[in-house]
């Protein structure tokens, strides 16, 4: 066998001769059968290069997705800097398979998500698309061609945390429809839960949470109205919301107690901030000590608060990573921390708001327009449910009562959490498992 190597053009073209740019083929020596993929180029040509006297098979694409011998190649000189044509026997047409990508969210029925954004690899290129005011992105891809895809996060371009790599391939003529089921995002990342807001079933009598347990878990509270108008949210969907459990409910009490504070606050309390919380609890005071002193030190409440909330809470002094869509002057202070879970900033109350007419159709409200709405119990409740639920936290839950379960947890509900935040939540979560038990033989 010579060494000279013979460089062969394959021109691949469909059944009327239209060269097929980007067309799969398969090849391998007749001595080494494992095939490599080919992919012809912008004019439908793949260039090979062959020693003198190799013999080489190639396969092209067929359209139910697998592959036929087309072609065997004895490399011999006259057939160097040559063109061998592969003529398909189908148009181009058919080896091409159109798919829809449709966004949906989590409500009951799904409803769509307009311009989504999803981060698609098709042939090893990854491309960020948008999808139409439908929710619907349409790629065409051929027949037995792997598409992978995954959401984006709208705010940080990075893939959507919850939600993982999906891959499709497109093995039909017809189109094929794929449903992507995410979340709305509220500032840290949902996955797919959601819970069933129209006719939840009446929860196991023996798991329901009682006043006496809430009362030990916030002792300090002295008006229990609002504690029980949230009792019975809750109770009223355990098995939908993921409560059904008593590890489930310690973890999600913990976490809620850490939120509302010892006085079970529906309502971000920054007016009691000292320059010590300041300087522990916001990264701005963190940067500007002197403010610190200064701001906590002001005897105006509501001054206070809009003094403090309007420079920590707005994204011009915020990192991008933790972002809260506060970019009109006063969104600090008019979307301060509220509900259970402290839902904070123009974003988060933006996509509760789109989330709950989804998920509540029924109840015509705006959080947007409205954002003290949030302090009402009912809708305190299930702001801490949304973020339960979406970022699946009760799967970490079940893993166990470790301390190490317990910082996951508090990551999903507060990615932005500080060392001292994390122990108060673990020691919380001691407290709590002690209370959320089951307590029929005592």
């Amino acid at each position: 066998m010579s060494d000279s190597h013979i460089a062969i053009n394959i021109l691949v073209v469909d059944s009327n001769n239209k060269a097929f740019k980007g067309f799969p083929l398969k090849g391998h020596f007749s001595h080494k059968p494992k095939q490599r993929l080919k992919i012809c180029n912008e004019s439908g040509i793949y260039k090979l290069l062959l020693n003198e006297g190799d013999s080489y098979q190639i396969d092209a694409l067929k359209p139910d997705g697998s592959y036929q011998k087309k072609i065997l190649i004895n490399a011999t000189p006259d057939l160097n800097n040559s063109t061998q044509k592969i003529t398909l026997d189908d148009p181009m047409d058919v080896y091409v398979a159109t798919l829809t990508l449709t966004v949906n969210d989590i409500s009951s029925p799904p409803q769509i998500v307009p311009k989504a954004q999803i981060k698609t690899i098709y042939r090893e290129k990854e491309r960020i698309r948008d999808t139409n005011d439908s929710g619907v992105l349409k790629l065409r891809v051929l027949i037995g061609e792997p598409l992978q895809f995954q959401l984006i996060d709208p705010l940080s371009k990075q893939p959507m945390g919850g939600t993982h790599i999906d891959e499709i391939i497109a093995r039909k003529m017809n189109t094929s429809i794929i449903v992507i089921q995410p979340s709305i995002q509220i500032q840290s990342h949902f996955g797919e839960d959601k819970p069933n807001t129209t006719t939840p079933p009446m929860p196991q009598n023996d798991m329901n949470i009682t006043m006496a347990q809430m009362k030990k878990m916030w002792p300090d509270v002295k008006d229990v109205s609002k504690m029980q108008v949230i009792i019975d949210e809750l109770n009223n969907g355990l098995i939908e919301y993921k409560l059904d459990t008593w590890l489930r409910q310690a973890h999600f009490m913990a976490q809620v107690r850490a939120e509302s504070g010892r006085l079970f606050k529906l309502r971000e309390n920054i007016a009691s901030y000292t320059e010590k919380n300041l300087l522990n609890n916001m990264g701005y005071y963190k940067k500007h000590k002197i403010e610190a002193k200064i701001d906590a030190e002001i005897k105006d409440k509501v001054l206070k608060e809009k003094t403090i909330c309007n420079k920590a809470y707005m994204d011009v002094n915020r990192g991008k990573k933790l972002a809260l869509g506060n970019v009109q002057d006063g969104d600090g202070y008019r979307f301060i921390g509220r509900g259970m879970k402290q839902l904070t900033g123009r974003y988060n109350y933006t996509q509760f708001n789109k989330f709950y007419k989804k998920a509540w159709p029924k109840e015509e409200l705006n959080f947007v327009e409205n954002p003290e709405l949030i302090e009402q119990p009912k809708y305190a409740a299930r702001t801490a449910l949304v973020y339960w639920l979406a970022n699946k936290l009760y799967n970490l839950a079940d893993k166990g009562a470790t301390h190490e379960m317990v910082d996951l947890v508090t990551k999903g509900v507060n990615a932005g959490a500080t060392d001292q935040m994390k122990a108060e939540r673990r020691g919380l979560f001691d407290q709590a498992k002690a209370i959320f038990k089951d307590t029929r033989s005592n």
